[in-house]
């Protein structure tokens, strides 16, 4: 019994090192094939070292200094600068390129044309391409000029000739730049055509306007300061957004709105040359602050409604509309005080125009001043101001339940109908009543 145990476990020794000799050599016919890319074959990258011009698409990149221009011929590149410098020269970019990147690095001293062009040929023009990370000093022309549809991200530009930036439409600004240009006393900072979207972006010190843009441009969180010509314009056509756009101490206007059909977004104007802030036809203007400017606080054109805004210590007056438009619940302080110019009136409108819960106080001229007929002059604070508080013809005007106290001139200078009686607080009767005491 003993026996056969014996032999069965010895048998099973023999099937199981049987198995284990089965298994073959254990060392490595040879040393491992490598796995990973090289840097070449993850991302090609073609180095510059001098002028170049750039026929294939791809990844390029300098590895020093450069002395003159690298044109781009050709769609899909991107261009790297490395942090390197484009002296006396620029990059150039034909019309034949759809689709590019230009970054890091800076271009100075460009002579004899544009640091970064995208205007190579007259007729068609580059078009989406990015330039982002990239400074640009004194351009003996201008700066940037863009072809449409361009985007430049994180650009400074100063010292050029002309026009810090010029673009076709369709350009896009974010987080920009632009400084002292215009030296030869012709271009603007920034100068774009139409669809223009200019976010975050400085333009200040520019010997003529800081931003020009084209009509369906949208400007947000932008700041214009010490241009010597207007702050920001926005020429002809139909249709803008300005919000949050801060326009200060520039020589002539400091927010112009020549568009008519434009949105006027919580935006501030302060001592300008000129207007604080002016707008055309079917304008809406709200939360806006205007003051010390040298002309109107604001001032709008025909359907325009103004609200919710301040206008205070400008030269010429506080707001001022023509036709068939509102104002309602804005703040006019102080407007001619320091020109003692009697023609500064807190509010002057024509006809067709309703002014609802404004407050018109201490301005060397009129408190309201009506030039035209059918307005409404409605539930309105007009105090303490050095002319007349309402000041109207007889036109078949409408003046209800104001308050009109301590006007210099007169509290009501009115001869026609349409004016509810002027009363003391304590008879007043009527819930028309206009209150002067």
């Amino acid at each position: 019994m003993m026996t056969d145990r014996i032999l069965i476990v010895l048998m099973g020794l023999l099937i199981h090192t049987g198995t284990a000799y089965a298994q073959g050599p254990l060392a490595p016919p040879g040393a491992p094939a490598p796995t990973l890319k090289t840097l070449h074959q993850v991302e090609p990258r073609f180095p510059i070292g001098s002028a170049f011009t750039i026929t294939q698409p791809g990844s390029y990149y300098l590895t020093t200094n450069i002395t003159g221009s690298v044109l781009i011929n050709t769609s899909g590149v991107t261009l790297d600068l490395m942090g390197f410098q484009i002296l006396f020269g620029g990059v150039k970019v034909s019309n034949v390129v759809n689709g590019a990147v230009i970054r890091n690095g800076t271009i100075r001293n460009t002579s004899g044309g544009t640091s970064v062009d995208g205007f190579v040929t007259s007729d068609v023009f580059s078009r989406n391409v990015v330039v982002e990370n990239l400074q640009i000093f004194d351009s003996s022309f201008q700066g940037i000029r863009a072809g449409v549809g361009w985007t430049l991200r994180n650009v400074l530009v100063q010292g050029s000739s002309n026009s810090g930036i010029q673009g076709l439409p369709e350009v896009t600004l974010e987080n920009c730049t632009v400084h002292s240009n215009g030296l030869s006393s012709t271009g603007n900072g920034i100068n774009l055509s139409a669809r223009a979207r200019v976010i975050n972006t400085v333009s200040d010190h520019n010997v003529n306007n800081g931003i020009v843009v084209g009509e369906g441009s949208i400007l947000r969180d932008v700041r214009v300061h010490g241009n010597g010509g207007s702050g920001l314009l926005v020429s002809l056509g139909t249709g803008a957004l300005v919000e949050r756009v801060v326009a200060v101490t520039n020589g002539a206007r400091g927010i112009a709105i020549s568009t008519s059909r434009a949105c006027v977004l919580d935006s501030i104007a302060i001592g300008n040359g000129a207007d604080g802030i002016s707008a055309t036809n079917d304008t809406a203007i709200t939360g806006c602050l205007a003051t010390d400017n040298g002309g109107v606080g604001i001032v709008a054109g025909n359907d325009a409604t103004i609200r919710s805004s301040t206008a205070s210590r400008n030269g010429n007056g506080g707001f001022a509309l023509l036709l068939a438009g509102s104002i309602t619940e804005c703040l006019a302080d102080e407007n001619g005080v320091v020109t003692t110019n009697v023609n500064a009136h807190g509010y002057r409108v024509t006809g067709w125009v309703t002014l609802k819960d404004n407050v018109s106080v201490r301005n060397r001229g009129d408190g309201i001043r009506v030039t035209g007929s059918q307005c409404t002059i409605d539930g309105n604070m007009v105090r303490a101001n050095q002319g007349t508080g309402i000041n109207l013809p007889a036109n078949n005007n409408v003046v209800i339940r104001n308050n009109v106290q301590l006007n210099t001139v007169t509290n009501i200078n009115v001869s026609g109908g349409g004016v509810a009686p002027l009363v003391d607080t304590a008879s007043a009767t009527h819930p028309f009543s206009n209150l002067q005491q």
